[in-house]
């Protein structure tokens, strides 16, 4: 076994300044508090240390609050680059100028609409053969007493045909008689027209009695902004 080396030096750490029974010679001292370091410590003790902390940066500018109330702000609340939610009213403010609190943005939407209205799965009724512009039709009165005259302008109607064992949505192409036939629909106010016609307006097609419908009416609500297209041209109209 080789001779015993020379003690290591260790670091101490406190809340105050080292007391002179603490560590031996060439050990460390971390203050906690004043983030001092004292040593290596000699025979006259630990002397007076080192900081560790550098100077105070300097003071960063003062950073903008958002406030909050129900109803526009007053002029006093806040200072300039300050932003204020009207919380009852869900309007942003900010940031606040010279000059004031400006108008506010709206933060909520307008209402949508929620009074979707559906019927249940019913017949139609009133079968007869008819022309309506040169097409030949077979037409079914399905009735709709929820169907308004401001619907059939400003709602999505949407029906629907129970068929061999499931659904379609109309209109709907069928092979019968060995002629392809749609059948479509023409809303009016309280009725809805159930409609078969021939793709080559040979003549109307009979359309069963047995077949059951259902409509869904989503009424219209805000109108939308409209959409300008800026790569469009002006067109000549189609008549028909």
């Amino acid at each position: 076994m080789g001779p015993a080396g020379a003690n290591g030096t260790q670091i101490y750490s406190g809340t105050t300044t080292p007391a002179s029974s603490t560590g031996n010679s060439g050990d460390y001292y971390l203050d906690l508090t004043t983030d001092v370091l004292y040593g290596p410590k000699t025979s006259s003790g630990w002397g007076s240390g080192v900081s560790l902390m550098g100077q105070s940066g300097a003071a960063g500018k003062a950073g903008s609050q958002i406030y909050s109330g129900s109803g526009t702000p007053s002029t006093s609340t806040g200072i300039t680059g300050d932003y204020y939610l009207d919380a009852t009213n869900y309007v942003l403010y900010g940031p606040k100028t010279s000059s004031g609190w400006g108008t506010g943005i709206v933060l909520k939407g307008a209402t949508g609409t929620a009074n979707v209205i559906y019927s249940a799965w019913g017949y139609g009724s009133n079968p007869r053969d008819t022309t309506i512009d040169q097409s030949k039709l077979w037409v079914v009165n399905f009735p709709a007493s929820a169907l308004s005259q401001v619907d059939l302008s400003t709602a999505s109607i949407q029906v629907y045909l129970q068929f061999g064992g499931g659904e379609e949505v109309l209109p709907y192409i069928a092979y019968a008689g060995s002629v392809n036939s749609t059948l479509s629909f023409i809303p009016e106010t309280g009725t809805i027209l159930i409609t078969r016609y021939t793709s080559d307006n040979s003549g109307s097609i009979e359309i069963p009695l047995s077949l059951q419908y259902r409509y869904v009416i989503i009424p219209g609500g805000v109108q939308g902004t409209r959409i300008v297209d800026p790569y469009a041209t002006e067109l000549n109209p189609l008549h028909f």
